[in-house]
């Protein structure tokens, strides 16, 4: 589940259903990566500092990102 207005960039995921593959999907998307083969990028929560590079099926929860917690996306130019 996606909840947000898409004025601020700012997206809510439900951490016990939305999938890293979801997440990594939604980034590739908000950056038009879509059509760039080979493109690759990393995802970056704040604090504690962890980067994620793999779209896989691990829920949110599962991959240890908590309720609320914020990711960075940078998209490459």
């Amino acid at each position: 589940q996606i909840r947000g207005d898409g004025a601020t960039g700012r997206r809510r995921f439900d951490i016990q259903t939305t999938t890293m593959r979801d997440l990594f999907a939604f980034a590739s998307a908000s950056c038009n990566l879509n059509d760039l083969e080979g493109q690759s990028f990393r995802l970056v929560t704040r604090f504690p500092r962890r980067v994620f590079e793999d779209s896989n099926d691990t829920t949110l929860e599962g991959a240890g990102i908590g309720q609320g917690q914020e990711i960075s996306l940078l998209c490459p130019n």
